[in-house]
This record gives structure tokens, sequence and C-alpha cells, in this order.
């Protein structure tokens, strides 16, 4: 399988027919049809319906064709991370945090000692959870893991990975769904719980194990819940089948219908890791974990923090050549991102060409064509042999999940086209009102006769349309985000669910606008705005933005981050305020006071996309439950409006 015959696939699926891509591709159709077909054979699937002027994909051409375009997406972000690392944007540090990183404050604590201690160093702040951030440093697409599970194997690098602990907080509660029996204590004594498992996400239960295995808190742990992520276990709590560890300095985390409750009689430490690379040489990420090292020594003190914000990070779009990554796309093939990667990690081009049965003139010249078609050097030559670029890291980075991504198409083709009986997958954003809706869905689900499999996976709203198109999910809950790109738009069906209005800011609860009721935009002057980078959504940044512009009002910019979690840590430690929503009244993000600001107004709202040729019946089933489970939340919030 190459790229170009990925391009060729999803040229004549957009076009229509052979001729018109092969008029737009600029060869000949024989020799399109030829390759199209040799695809097709090496799938050992039908991808196209072919009629006398037109063709049409097939169901497993449907699955290629997101799957297809999912990569040459990649490709396209690989070559512009890569110009725009070689246009110097230098000084950046990825952490990739886990949830219970961000609730036990260690991630708070690290953003303050390093906008003091490394005041040139921009720390990238993403969220994901377990193998998925150990997949992400492994791979190059983080370079610090923050997290409680440790990965598998030990610390001694064997695995490609080092590991720094330390005890940042401690468990000393429950969390229980309001049902639960024992949710109107206002103690628990551990061998009460012992009737009911510990519900936990099957990854993190090594680690439990090591963590409260000896502890007090053994006591309470008779049998446990597996579950696959954070979100199937929020639902089996709020279901009332069973219990979590705790710590009550995170109350303000709780999930609406949840209950902390405290222990007793037992505490247990909550250790936290951080996973770096062993052979990190980067000097910025190197004193990023030296400053962790230090962070993780530190007493826990449980209180908030503040430091100067970041300054706003250069646009990848201002910095890359337009051009590059189509020329990428069209100059290259695989091969030549294994080659590359295959230099990369043996050191040397020699090396590099025996591993790959090459002969040496052989792959530089593969090499330098890859430079050619990026635009910018990959590689510096030496006498003791070849080290990467600041373009080449960038792009290094990117190749293993790019080819990975490769090998698994022709599984992925059939699996998407099949389906998975009796399961559907929704993304979900991550505020509080899509939360909500995915509640009720949940709830509905089980209750279903025959029960069905909701799986629920946290994707923003931007991302969502990728998400689906390249078969991570089957469904998607979020925020109106337009894309671009007329023939994704054209692939997807938007259904709007409920209207929502952006209307209050969110600021810690020790602020002194906290005890107000309603407040102005200029009451907001000297605190820093902490909001999405406008790459991540273009739209939506400047349907806020507009909004501000018309009341006359500059927000002063802090630090952006994708992840709400995010944000929301940030402004509770006193380093800014978040945009907030006249759901979030019925949802309310944890420990953030709720403020109404008179002159803002920004519409958005809650949107179910999905294929739009979806006939799959586990999908109209679990579409049939979200729209319910919108309109209850519909309901609730004109209900709370009328109030």
């Amino acid at each position: 399988m190459e790229l170009r015959q990925l391009r060729y696939l999803l040229t004549v699926a957009s076009e229509g027919s052979f001729l018109a891509a092969s008029r737009r591709l600029r060869v000949a159709q024989p020799a399109l049809s030829r390759q199209v077909a040799r695809l097709e054979a090496e799938l050992g699937v039908s991808l196209l319906e072919r009629g006398p002027r037109t063709v049409t994909p097939t169901p497993a051409g449907v699955a290629a064709v997101r799957l297809a375009g999912a990569l040459c997406t990649a490709l396209r972000d690989a070559t512009t991370a890569a110009r725009v690392a070689d246009r110097g944007v230098a000084g950046a540090c990825h952490l990739c945090v886990s949830r219970i990183a961000i609730w036990s404050e260690l991630v708070a604590r690290i953003v303050t000692a390093a906008a003091r201690a490394l005041p040139r160093v921009e720390l990238v702040i993403s969220e994901a959870d377990g193998p998925d951030q150990w997949s992400a440093v492994r791979e190059g697409k983080a370079d610090i893991a923050l997290g409680f599970a440790h990965p598998p194997g030990d610390a001694s690098g064997d695995d490609g990975l080092e590991m720094i602990a330390g005890p940042c907080s401690e468990i000393d509660g429950v969390l229980l769904g309001a049902e639960h029996p024992l949710a109107g204590r206002t103690a628990i004594a551990a061998h009460e719980l012992r009737p009911y498992p510990m519900v936990l996400v099957e990854w993190l239960e090594p680690a439990a194990r090591r963590a409260f295995g000896r502890s007090p808190l053994r006591a309470a742990w008779h049998e446990s819940l597996s579950v696959r992520t954070y979100e199937d276990a929020r639902t089996q709590l709020t279901l009332g089948r069973g219990w979590l560890p705790f710590s009550t300095h995170w109350t303000h985390w709780t999930l609406p219908g949840m209950v902390l409750v405290p222990l007793a009689d037992c505490r247990a430490p909550m250790p936290l890791w951080a996973a770096h690379r062993v052979d990190e040489r980067d000097e910025t990420v190197r004193a990023v974990i030296a400053l962790i090292a230090q962070e993780a020594r530190a007493p826990v003190t449980h209180t908030g923090t503040s430091s100067a914000p970041n300054g706003p990070a250069a646009s990848d779009a201002a910095l890359a050549d337009e051009d590059a990554p189509e020329r990428t796309l069209r100059e290259t093939e695989l091969r030549h991102f294994r080659y590359f990667r295959a230099i990369v990690e043996q050191g040397s081009t020699s090396g590099a060409a025996a591993w790959l049965g090459l002969t040496q003139p052989a792959l530089s010249r593969q090499i330098r064509a890859l430079e050619r078609a990026v635009g910018v050097p990959l590689l510096a030559r030496g006498a003791r042999g070849v080290a990467p670029t600041a373009a080449g890291r960038a792009l290094h980075e990117r190749c293993a999940p790019l080819l990975a991504a490769a090998e698994r198409f022709p599984d992925d083709v059939r699996a998407a086209a099949l389906g998975a009986p009796g399961r559907c997958v929704l993304a979900c954003a991550s505020t509080p009102i899509v939360q909500h809706i995915s509640a009720n869905a949940l709830r509905a689900c089980v209750a279903a006769s025959p029960p069905l499999t909701l799986d629920v996976i946290d994707v923003a709203s931007p991302m969502q349309p990728t998400a689906l198109l390249d078969g991570r999910c089957d469904l998607a809950l979020g925020h109106p985000s337009p894309t671009s790109l007329p023939a994704v738009s054209a692939r997807l069906r938007r259904e709007f669910l409920l209207d929502d209005v952006g209307e209050l800011a969110l600021v810690s609860p020790s602020h002194p606008l906290a005890g107000r009721d309603e407040i102005r935009l200029a009451d907001l002057h000297d605190l820093p705005l902490l909001f999405i980078p406008r790459e991540l959504s273009p739209s939506v940044y400047d349907r806020v933005f507009d909004a501000f512009a018309r009341a006359a009002f500059t927000p002063k910019l802090g630090p952006a981050a994708d992840g709400l979690q995010t944000q929301w840590m940030r402004a509770r430690a006193g380093l800014g305020w978040c945009l907030g929503f006249r759901s979030y009244r019925i949802a309310p993000p944890p420990g953030l006071a709720l403020l109404h600001v008179a002159d803002l107004s920004v519409a958005f709202g809650v949107e179910l996309v999905s294929h739009r040729d979806e006939s799959r019946e586990p999908v109209l089933r679990a579409i049939a439950a979200i729209r319910a489970g919108a309109a209850e939340a519909s309901a609730a919030l004109a209900s709370g409006a009328r109030s």
C-alpha cells in the first residue's frame, strides 16, 4: 500500500468518477484505475461500485476513505510541524497529564514553578490517561507523562521510560453515586465497604494494588469491578454499583450525581509518576524533568497558586509554507518516512542502510528527496553520524503514529466496515452539559432491552469530525465547530440538540469577584483569560472574541490549553478566568465560582454528529437515547432559566 494509492482513492471518491479524478490528478485514467484495483486486491475487499459513468464507495470503501483521509491529514500536520520547528519555535515542553495529576494540584504546582524558574519555557499541556500517556511519550507525541499508574515493567529503563515518583496526595475518602446505600453517611469505616466492589479502570488495577495493597485501605477492598475507561467508571458509580478511592482535598473535582464521603479509620498514600524517555537529550525537556523531580519531593500543601502567564505561542499556519504539506503528499511515499525514522533511531545512515537492507547511496537519495518535499533540512550530518535537526525531531515525533496507522489500515478498513454489534462508541466533549447528556444516555442504554453498550471517549469538539471519519467513534456529542472542508461536511450529518449561551465567568472561589452576583467584562480587565488556542478551533475562538469586540473589551490573555480540566485547574489556582455557559448552572464545573457577565452573550449549543449514511442498528438506538437525554437536559436548562 502506498500513499499514492490512498491519494487516488480519495480523489476518485470525492469526484465521483475515474474520468473526473484523472483530470484533477493529471494522471491517465487507465493508470489510475490500475492503482485503485491494486489497492483493492491488497486489502481483499471491493472499495468502489463501478457504474457506466460514476462510482460509489462500498461500505468498505466508505471506511477506507475515512481512514485514508485521516492518514493524509496526519502527514500534512507532520510537514507543518517540521517547518514550524525549522523557523525557530523552541523552548517548549509537552506534558501529557492525567486527571489524577490535575486533581492532586501537582500540575498547578509545576506550572507555577516553571513560570518562576523557567520563564522562557512554554509548557504545552494535554490531557490523557494511563496507556495513552505512556504511548504518547514512547511515540514522541509528548515529552513527559504525569499520572498515577506506573507503565508496565519496572523503572529500570528497560521499557524505554525513566520514572520519577512522589507522594503527591492522600486517599482519605470514597466517591459514591448519590443513590448508593452509604451515600448519606458523614463518614465510613473501611470494613463497611467490603460488600461493595471497588470500581477500577482496568489498567489502574496494578497501580492500585501497589499503592493500596499494604495500606489500611486494603480492608475495604474485597473485590473489583473492572471497567475500561473513567467514563465507564462514572457510569457504574452513577448506577450505585461500587465505590472509588478519592481524596477529600479533591471535593472540587467531584461530578454531578456523586457524593464524596470521608473514611473514618484509614488513609493511603497516592503516589504519582512522571515518565520520560531514558535517552532524552533535549535541554528544555531535561530542565522540566528536574523541576518535576523537585516538586515531587516538596511537601503537599493543597493551597492555591499563582504565576505570570506564558506568552502566546506562534501560529503554525503563519510559519508554514502553505504548499509544503501538499507537496509532501504528492512527492513522498510511506517508505520515505520509514527510512527517515530508521536513520534517526540508528544514529547513522550506514547503520540504517544495513538494518533496512539498502545501499547507503540509495538510502541517502531517498532522504534527500524527503527533505526536498518537506522543504527544510531534517538531518545534521557530521563525521560521527547524523542527528535530527529541530525540524527532524518534530517530524520524527510524528512518524511512529503515522506509520502505525498505515500498518493498521487493512484491518481497520475491514473492522470499520463490519461494525461491532450491540456496541456504539460516543466521542464527547468534556463540558458539563455534554457529560450531563451522555450520563442520561448511558443510563438509558443500560436499561434498554436488549442492553446497548455505549462506550464514551473524550474528544474535543473541533477534533470530533476527524475522529468520526477515521473510525475512532460512531457518534460525536459536542459543540458546533464548523469544518472548513466541504468534503468532510458532506459526509457528516449534524443535528442541533439544544441552545446554550456563553454568559458566565468562572473564577477561583477565593477571588474578590467571587462574591458578586453579576459583573461586567471590564471587571475582568486585569485577570488573564484562560481559553483554547485559536488553531484548535478558529470558528469558536473568533466567535468569542467577536463578542468581546462588540462589548469594547480586549481580554488579557493567559496560557492557552486544549483541555477544559487544565483551564479550570488554572482558574481555580487563581491564574485567570474561564468562559462559562448558561448550562453550567445545572451541571457546574467543580471548585469554581460562576459569575453572570451582564455584557457578554455568545450563542452556543450542543450538537450530535453522525455519518450521513448511518444505518447500523446499535448506532441508531444510541442516537435515540442521546436525543432523549438532551431533551431532559434542555427541560432542566429551561426550568433553571425561568427560576
